[in-house]
């Protein structure tokens, strides 16, 4: 691909991730609960097993010329379960998202575990409902034991 390379996850794309998923999910969510509840149940599943979990690989698509200039990024377990793909407006018809799953062995038939209106339009199986775990994996509460 011409000006994009490809990079693991470092400490400092922790921002970006957390700020662009969240977001993402959210518009995509059509459940009506309360923001106050639904961003910390889903900061927590993006802090304290998406980004940690050693069974998750996280690669950066970047400029060539700027490595922490983000164009996209992939949360999965190779070959086995997506978990989020981004890839930034503007650049979703370029090829970054084929090439991020592709480099973790990823084919558009993978189960994805949380999805958004153009992930759907990007895989295969656009039966999924919108921003739900995938039943076969472990579960994490959707609901924070204060509520």
């Amino acid at each position: 691909m011409d000006g994009i390379k490809f990079r693991n996850y470092v400490p400092g794309d922790h921002a970006y991730i957390m700020a662009n998923m969240l977001r993402e999910l959210r518009d995509a969510d059509p459940n009506a609960v309360p923001s106050d509840l639904w961003f910390p149940m889903y900061r927590e599943l993006i802090e304290k097993r998406l980004l940690v979990d050693p069974a998750i690989d996280c690669i950066i698509a970047c400029a060539e010329d700027k490595p922490s200039e983000i164009e996209g990024f992939i949360l999965a377990e190779k070959g086995q379960l997506l978990w989020f793909v981004f890839v930034r407006k503007g650049l979703r018809q370029s090829g970054i998202a084929r090439e991020l799953m592709r480099q973790l062995n990823l084919s558009r038939e993978t189960p994805a575990a949380l999805t958004t209106p153009d992930l759907r339009r990007f895989l295969k199986n656009p039966d999924r409902k919108s921003t739900r775990l995938n039943s076969s994996h472990s579960s994490v509460s959707r609901m924070p034991s204060s509520a």
